[in-house]
């Protein structure tokens, strides 16, 4: 009989996702949701959509019809709780002399994550709120002061 490790890599794409080295019965029944039920399934599991974030936006570029990444420095932080039992974080962003607004709602464990003057790297659908910018529930991405973003991001889509 064959140990283990000298499993074929036919055998091996067949191994059942949950005795997947880090996989489990638990986080295997998640993927069972996505239909993912063996080792091959995961290889094979593609997005559905790309957007493309390899060109970073200035405030003026801004257009609620396009997902855009913004590049900027975190001038306020907000936190507060909203008269629905809800939890808001906002962020004010520099970028030059214009301004967006980043917010969340009920993430709060975000807050120790940010500091005033600190690089961000937003991802997200921008949108008009009067005469602001805004993106609700943004990726984030923290930069370094002296860092380099390279040529921005394609994001998959799943």
């Amino acid at each position: 009989m064959k140990s283990s490790a000298a499993k074929t890599p036919a055998e091996q794409l067949a191994t059942p996702i949950q005795y997947v080295k880090g996989v489990g019965p638990a986080r295997a029944e998640l993927l069972l949701r996505l239909g993912l039920r063996r080792a091959s399934d995961v290889l094979f599991f593609f997005p559905r959509d790309y957007q493309d974030m390899s060109r970073l936006a200035t405030v003026a570029e801004l257009s609620e019809d396009e997902p855009a990444s913004l590049e900027g420095i975190v001038e306020e932080i907000d936190e507060r709780n909203t008269g629905t039992g809800r939890s808001m974080l906002g962020l004010l962003i520099r970028q030059n002399t214009e301004f967006v607004r980043a917010m969340w709602f009920n993430q709060s464990f975000m807050r120790p994550k940010f500091a005033m003057g600190q690089r961000v790297l937003l991802i997200g659908q921008p949108r008009r709120n009067g005469m602001r910018w805004e993106f609700v529930h943004p990726k984030v991405e923290w930069l370094q002061p002296d860092q380099e973003i390279g040529s921005g991001r394609i994001l998959p889509v799943y």
